[in-house]
């Protein structure tokens, strides 16, 4: 509340083109700020707002009495895919938002991970890029590199489960851990590993239709990417090609750029395990010849031309 008041009083008196509400809790602000000023008032919705893991009971509630309330005074609103955008038009007839979808951009050239790492050549190396925080599976996949030794993967970045992987990667030696890059350099860092890993948990509605930022960059790096399957396949930013299928059928690998890291790795099996629920299966020891699988994941490969 206290930098609410302190946003208003700065900019109240000030000549303001637009102002973006980049999450529901902001809108109320945003609203008024835009009214005082003559603004054009934007809700810039990152995700589907009231279906997030965070939404449940009294905070869900006051979640949809606030868009409920503002959505319909906005000059514009985007969303981050077509999925959003029809449950947004569904959810409050005469709402149209626009959607806009991530495409990364960054400097050219490849990190070379493997040398940073002291990994061979010929050797498998999986990335995990971003926060390290629940919600992305990370113990899933500290469990399946720990039994399969003979591929390497490496966690890029920070977040609550830092030490969680700084003692996997004390134990194991094919686990690793690097500082996170700044944004411009996560493409070339993207391209120093053979496989992107983007296992996104469906914890919530939100999550499932998502457009995960590190799928996006896996594209746009030509990199093959790992990923939980949404709701509904993305479009690659004009283009036509391959995109995740709902529930990953149909997704398979593009036999273009890129695409031969993908042939010839083995996917991701293993024993049941009772924390992803549903019988679904978690990577373990058994790699198979042929395209990344898994019950909860399909592979995409996809070269962007940017």
């Amino acid at each position: 509340m206290a930098w609410g008041a302190r946003v208003y009083r700065r900019f109240a008196r000030q000549r303001v083109a637009a102002v973006s509400a980049q999450n529901l809790f902001l809108l109320p602000l945003a609203h008024a700020l835009a009214r005082r000023t003559g603004a054009v008032f934007a809700y810039n919705a990152h995700e589907l707002e009231t279906e997030t893991v965070g939404s449940a009971g009294l905070r869900q509630r006051l979640q949809r009495v606030i868009e409920r309330r503002y959505i319909r005074r906005a000059d514009v609103v985007s969303v981050v895919n077509e999925s959003i955008a029809q449950w947004y038009r569904e959810a409050y007839p005469g709402v149209d938002p626009v959607v806009v979808t991530n495409a990364p951009t960054g400097a050219d050239g490849v990190i070379d991970l493997r040398a940073q790492l002291g990994i061979p050549e010929g050797t498998l190396l999986y990335l995990h890029s971003g926060y390290l925080a629940p919600g992305r599976n990370i113990p899933l996949i500290l469990r399946a590199f720990k039994q399969v030794t003979s591929t390497h993967v490496v966690f890029v970045g920070a977040g609550a489960l830092l030490p969680e992987v700084e003692r996997a990667a004390a134990q194991h030696t094919n686990i690793h851990r690097l500082p996170p890059v700044e944004p411009d350099q996560v493409l070339a860092m993207t391209r120093g590993a053979d496989v992107a890993l983007c296992l996104i948990e469906s914890g919530c509605r939100s999550h499932r239709m998502s457009t995960p930022n590190k799928m996006m960059e896996a594209f746009a790096a030509g990199v093959p990417a790992l990923c939980s399957p949404p709701v509904r396949g993305p479009p690659i930013p004009g283009r036509s090609g391959p995109h995740v299928g709902a529930g990953g059928s149909g997704a398979r690998p593009h036999r273009g750029p890129g695409a031969h890291h993908a042939r010839g790795h083995r996917g991701f099996h293993g024993s049941h395990d009772p924390h992803l629920g549903g019988g679904r299966r978690a990577p373990a020891r058994g790699l198979r010849e042929g395209p990344h699988r898994a019950s909860n994941t399909s592979i995409v490969s996809h070269k962007c031309r940017t």
